[in-house]
């Protein structure tokens, strides 16, 4: 993966292009979309609260964009890069946008509706020598009632706790089609030096870093999907999908906003 967010490769319109977001490859980007899980599996188990988040192309046609977590019934956390310009911070038009919550296909099956209102960190971009923050909320047209939504985690992940990773992007590298099944791996929390290479993609204040273990992690098409862990016999969000701070996939770790870190900024989101 490269040193860059978790996009998917695409094109976007003319009209669209100086607010849309450059395109990358690799890491867990998303050029369209986000990241894919390198070295896992199909899901072992429906996450109710996993969404894919879409985004209508030049030629009329809906794309997956990054995943994302259901966290009220009226709201989807996902990674702002997925939804605004990583150069200047403008955030895309927010009709653009479709939300599949609750299916492990991210094509079919599930509860859908449309964004109404993207509402992006504040620190997003506002260092712009490193990228921290990168964190946005999609406000949903309608509430989404079927589908039990994510917990939050209340304490950043412990070094060297177990972390599922879910998403789904690119399974190798230099792959050019992405899954329709959810995948997952299994994986580890990382110390924070892991994801230090002096470069603006690493580690900053409010992120954690995964397992660098080689040939398995995220890779483009993964963004904005959530980080697991299993506490009290459930599922926590920890953390979403960020960037990468290798080169390619799944050979150097992963960097992620923990959830427990901006929780005052999540909570006085969906109060508003």
């Amino acid at each position: 993966m490269s040193k860059h967010p978790r996009m998917l490769r695409g094109t976007l319109t003319a009209a669209l292009a100086a607010a849309a977001l450059l395109a990358t490859q690799g890491g867990a980007h998303a050029d369209d979309a986000a990241p894919r899980i390198i070295g896992g599996g199909d899901a072992t188990e429906t996450y109710s609260f996993m969404t894919a988040i879409d985004m209508l192309r030049d030629n009329g046609e809906y794309r997956f964009r990054c995943g994302g977590s259901l966290v009220d019934e009226r709201w989807i956390l996902t990674a702002a890069h997925c939804v605004a310009d990583r150069d200047t911070g403008e955030v895309l038009d927010a009709s653009l946008f479709t939300a599949r919550v609750g299916s492990n296909d991210r094509t079919a099956g599930g509860s859908t509706a449309g964004v109404t209102e993207v509402v992006v960190h504040p620190d997003y971009l506002a260092d712009h020598e490193q990228m921290i923050g990168d964190l946005a909320l999609l406000r949903l047209a309608e509430p989404i009632t079927d589908q039990p939504t994510a917990v939050l985690a209340e304490d950043v992940p412990e070094v060297g706790s177990h972390l599922r990773m879910i998403g789904w992007g690119y399974q190798s590298n230099g792959a050019t089609t992405l899954p329709t099944r959810l995948q997952q791996l299994d994986s580890l929390v990382s110390p924070a030096e892991d994801c230090v290479v002096n470069g603006p993609w690493d580690i900053g204040e409010g992120d954690f870093c995964t397992s660098t273990e080689t040939e398995s992690g995220y890779c483009g098409g993964d963004s904005g999907s959530p980080a697991l862990q299993w506490v009290n016999d459930r599922w926590e969000v920890v953390g979403v999908v960020s960037r990468g701070v290798g080169d390619d996939c799944a050979t150097e770790p992963d960097v992620l906003p923990a959830v427990a870190s901006h929780q005052d900024w999540i909570a006085t989101t969906l109060a508003g």
